[in-house]
């Protein structure tokens, strides 16, 4: 195994000054030096407690960093007050750890560089949660040097006003910073910064995924790798009028009094509370009234129009491509269930699932989605049979929190352009859940189970490893290590003999093959849980909250997709149409595909006498019936009524952006249909030119004006859409 000695590393100096850690001697007489506890921030307290994080000043004399820093504050919660390795403090909590090889030191190749974000539902947990010694022993032996960091949480690092006086997101931004840190700094312990993978579970997994998103952290490293756990998932990121409101029920629950309007006196009253009265964690604050939380967590990330400047759909397709590793265990939901105290019957299902549906935002839709999955998982369920009501919830909670999100994002991301390795991880030691044990109906591999066999740290329990763990360490580092060395958990592909099996790529053809990984030989497997994941796809593509982060709802299949908004502006009136019929409202409305095939052609049409536009949704839903008839000002609105907009075929920008007058829009349209098909033009401009009973005559002149323009003006050969285009 190895035994950590007392002799010291040696003095590195970094860009904010020297420091020294301590060494680790492996079995085999390698060391491995740690260095653990620098600090990347300045204190973020006082007036900096919601702000972005400063860079910590530098210092000149050596620095001991031999032990992990500080929590951030967080409610100790499952005995974490006992089993937890260090304090809490918010001044000093913003450290980060490097654990460096020293056996390559002396030769000018530099080690690949892998960096972990903890989870821990954006509210609790820290890199010591996860290991030091463990990491030298079970990953930099594989010749990676490792980092890991901390952020805020909870309150501390996703509380908002709404607007821009604390736009949130503060842990993003830390873990920004730390990256940046890392990015000057590791070539000085032995590592490769223009060869670093980003790597995390849950709440971190989300955090991987949308660093890779924004423009702000996304070029300070090269892979991903996210664990039951992205941008994707539900429980990932919110609207940032969502998240406000519940930042505004937090408050009032300790005490302010202000108007909901007062977000001066808001955030002063937050930066006055002691820590210890504010810390959250994974247990849900059941004072707080917000209707529109997801799940039980109270502070996520949102979308805030500054760390995330567009539409998630948006940064996939204009962000740098990236190779990509993501995946689930076999049985998520157990976890849920075992800390739930969850009422094991259907009434019980029933009722629990009412609240995470109410949760979400479907619109008109909520008592079909509600039909839906009640009769997937329930239907033919005997409700005196226990066994399978366990199964059921599982089932649920984990599709609902963790694997529809997580496979929806290895499609996405496959469509996109990166080259993405799947996986469900399907091995458990059933001695190694601790006090899970008690409330488990059953032992499988389940949320945070893969995470031993990566970092060698259990979670749930002290990790005593037998021979089939030893097995799946080697397993799952050589696959994460590979990966981290060549983009490919294969290894060098100039190799045909491989330590492991083959790890096939995500094939958008074959959308549930995917790795199974299993004691003793992993294996590739045709099936990830079809039937399930089809329900939720048409789950998710109502959840009207979710369409504000993410842009778009692309349908993703053997055909071209191109997704669709238009903008609605009359009430209880149908229109028929080639294809489906299409129910309009006073509200802008998703036409969820137009599929082409491979050649161009329409395959269906559905339309309205609406104006049909290809363009990404509107940011804050502030485009609606009203301004329809408004002035020219009105299309652009200081350009904060959208994001600027492009012409998209297989789901990529095409053209500049143009802010003109309504005819280039239109023109800007033009040239998109006449991209697709001559016959798409005509099955479109004929549905728009048909008269409908009870439309108000001057939209449907305007309409008639807008299908004359289309039809006379030549497509410019670049176009893209800016501002509003409407009637």
């Amino acid at each position: 195994m190895g035994a950590a000695v007392s002799a010291q590393s040696p003095l590195v100096r970094t860009t904010t000054g020297p420091i020294r850690g301590r060494e680790y001697r492996l079995s085999d007489g390698r060391v491995v030096d740690m260095y653990m506890g620098i600090p990347f921030a300045e204190p973020p307290v006082g007036k900096l407690r919601f702000k972005k994080p400063q860079p910590v000043t530098p210092w000149t004399d050596e620095l001991n960093c031999v032990d992990f820093g500080p929590r951030c504050p967080q409610k100790d919660e499952f005995c974490a007050q006992f089993t937890s390795l260090v304090g809490k403090d918010e001044a000093h909590c913003l450290t980060l750890n490097v654990f460096s090889p020293r056996w390559l030191k002396d030769q000018d190749k530099k080690f690949p560089t892998m960096v972990w974000i903890h989870g821990g539902a954006f509210s609790m947990h820290h890199s010591s949660n996860y290991g030091s010694t463990t990491i030298a022993r079970n990953l930099c032996v594989k010749d990676v040097v490792v980092a890991s960091i901390n952020y805020r949480l909870g309150p501390f690092g996703f509380f908002t006003t709404g607007d821009d006086l604390c736009k949130g997101n503060m842990g993003l931004w830390d873990q920004t910073l730390a990256l940046q840190w890392i990015h000057d700094n590791i070539e000085r312990f032995g590592g490769d910064p223009n060869n670093v993978t980003l790597f995390g579970q849950s709440a971190g997994g989300g955090s991987v995924d949308l660093l890779s998103l924004s423009p702000h952290s996304r070029d300070l490293f090269h892979k991903v790798i996210a664990m039951s756990g992205c941008g994707e998932c539900d429980f990932a990121m919110r609207p940032k009028q969502i998240q406000a409101q519940i930042g505004i029920d937090f408050a009032r629950h300790h005490g302010w009094t202000g108007a909901d309007s007062d977000t001066e006196g808001l955030l002063r009253f937050m930066e006055a509370q002691p820590a210890s009265r504010i810390e959250v964690g994974l247990q849900p604050i059941k004072p707080i009234p917000s209707a529109k939380t997801s799940g039980t967590l109270a502070f996520l990330p949102n979308f805030d129009g500054d760390f995330f400047p567009r539409p998630l759909d948006e940064l996939r397709r204009e962000g740098p491509r990236k190779p990509i590793i993501t995946g689930t265990t076999a049985h998520e939901g157990l976890f849920f269930v075992a800390i739930g105290r969850l009422n094991m019957t259907v009434e019980g299902f029933q009722k629990f699932a009412d609240k995470l549906i109410a949760k979400c935002d479907y619109g008109n839709d909520v008592d079909e989605v509600r039909r839906e999955i009640f009769d997937f998982y329930l239907k033919d369920v005997n409700p005196k049979n226990k066994a399978k009501i366990y199964e059921r919830f599982i089932e649920f909670m984990g599709d609902y929190a963790i694997n529809a999100g997580t496979y929806q994002y290895a499609r996405k991301m496959t469509q996109y352009g990166n080259e993405v390795y799947f996986y469900c991880f399907d091995y458990a030691n059933p001695d190694g859940f601790g006090w899970l044990r008690f409330t488990m109906p059953f032992k499988g591999a389940t949320h945070c189970s893969d995470v031993r066999y990566v970092l060698g740290k259990g979670i749930f329990s002290k990790f005593n490893p037998n021979q089939e763990d030893l097995d799946m360490i080697e397993i799952m580092t050589t696959y994460f290590s590979n990966f981290a060395k060549y983009g490919n958990p294969n290894g060098d592909p100039s190799l045909t003999d491989h330590k492991t099996p083959l790890w096939e790529p995500f094939d958008i053809t074959q959308p549930f093959r995917h790795l199974s990984i299993q004691h003793p030989k992993p294996t590739m497997a045709d099936e990830y849980f079809r039937k399930r994941m089809e329900l939720w796809e048409r789950v998710m593509a109502r959840n009207r909250s979710r369409s504000l982060i993410t842009s778009d709802k692309m349908i993703i299949d053997h055909s071209i997709h191109i997704p669709f908004k238009i903008i609605s502006f009359c009430t209880d009136t149908s229109f028929e149409t080639p294809g489906d019929c299409f129910d309009c409202g006073p509200h802008i409305v998703d036409i969820d595909l137009l599929p082409f095939s491979d050649e161009g052609r329409l395959q269906t049409v559905q339309t309205s006498a609406h104006l049909v536009v290809p363009l990404y949704p509107l940011l804050d839903g502030l485009a609606d019936s009203r301004y329809v008839d408004g002035p020219r000002s009105t299309w652009l609105r200081k350009r904060l009524m959208m994001p600027s907009l492009s012409v998209l075929r297989h789901g990529l920008p095409h053209g500049p952006v143009v802010d003109g007058e309504p005819s280039c829009n239109f023109r800007g349209s033009k040239s998109f249909v006449h991209k697709m098909e001559p016959d798409s033009i005509d099955k479109l401009l004929n549905s728009l030119r048909r008269p409908t009973n009870g439309k108000p005559k001057s939209l449907w002149n305007k309409t008639l004006s807008f299908v004359d323009n289309l039809s006379k003006k030549p497509p410019p050969t670049q176009m893209a859409v800016g501002g509003v285009t409407g009637l």
